[in-house]
């Protein structure tokens, strides 16, 4: 999934999750744009970290801890000077549940 940031993805979680994992990164389309910021919280509690990815870094993993949350929220920044120019790829994200 490809989107121009901001943006954010709301996910609900129908049962007990204990993470999300897939990749983020820059489209290779518009790497020379600006770089954007990844990040993910959650109601319940916040949860996962902020994840940045560089201007020419191809996808990298970014795990989420999605511990005692029911809906996660998942969000693409844009980092100064021409973030906004970018487009944000996540991809092969799954949810680990029980």
């Amino acid at each position: 999934m490809s989107v121009r940031p901001p943006s954010s993805l709301t996910v609900g979680l129908n049962r007990a999750c204990r993470a999300r994992k897939g990749f983020a990164g820059i489209d290779d389309v518009t790497r020379r744009a600006g770089p954007v910021r990844f990040s993910a919280d959650g109601t319940a509690r916040g949860c996962g970290g902020r994840e940045p990815s560089g201007v020419a870094s191809g996808l990298r993993q970014v795990p989420v801890s999605l511990s005692g949350v029911q809906t996660a929220r998942l969000v693409v920044a844009p980092e100064p000077p021409d973030g906004t120019l970018a487009l944000a790829d996540r991809a092969r994200s799954r949810s680990e549940c029980r």
